[in-house]
């Protein structure tokens, strides 16, 4: 998916008449989806103090995502698409390195960090990860990495009569909940390969676990 701010306000205008208009659509339709957590400001996710959401909460909408849109949830696996002279790379370079991957969707913004809502499929079972708040896309890609793999490795232990937790197939090094030390700021761009730390940044932990309010994007 590109992200486009311009089409996002574009697209709102028009279904809902006006931003503001559209933006109750959005918070209405979060409520139906269980989404409890989540509070939109705008149509674009562009940085605004009442934008939040949790990772739980993004897994929800990915979830009806693919319910409601089966058809079109294969265009989240595009690798790249070429429109007129241009041609546009997916920004989640985890599709076809990480097993039975097909989406979702990237996002950056200074207040949200990098983050990854991604999904994979193996053996007829799907697993969503979601990862926010990370320093640059190379976490991200580490982390929802390592969900997916526990994930799956704990489907298949459970499935062999073996009890086990997510946490328990999590490498410690790599998981966010055990993470700590300095923040580092974001850097500007989505698949930004340095990072900078900024006289403004907000220090905040970092987390997958959906009890962590983030602002959305």
């Amino acid at each position: 998916m590109k992200s486009a701010n311009d089409v996002a306000m574009a697209l709102a205008e028009t279904i809902g008449g006006s931003e503001d208009a559209f933006v109750q659509l959005m918070n209405r339709k979060a409520r139906l989806l269980g989404m409890r957590d989540t509070v939109y400001a705008n149509p674009s996710g562009l940085p605004d103090p009442n934008n939040v959401t949790t990772a739980y909460d993004l897994a929800l909408l990915s979830s009806a995502l693919m319910r409601v849109h089966p058809a079109r949830y294969a265009y989240f696996s595009q690798r790249s698409f070429a429109y007129g002279n241009q041609n546009f790379m997916n920004h989640n370079h985890l599709l076809g390195k990480v097993d039975g991957m097909d989406g979702i969707k990237t996002g950056y913004t200074v207040d949200a960090g990098f983050t990854l809502a991604a999904s994979a499929a193996r053996e007829n079972r799907r697993l969503i990860a979601v990862v926010l708040g990370e320093p640059s896309s190379a976490a991200r890609n580490r982390d929802v990495t390592a969900l997916l793999e526990a994930g799956f490795t704990v489907l298949k232990e459970r499935g062999n009569g073996v009890r086990l937790a997510v946490t328990d197939a999590l490498p410690e090094a790599q998981h966010p909940a055990f993470r700590s030390g300095p923040q580092i700021e974001q850097g500007s761009n989505d698949d930004a390969k340095s990072t900078a730390r900024s006289s403004k940044a907000k220090a905040r932990p970092r987390s997958s676990a959906p009890t962590k309010k983030r602002k959305a994007h």
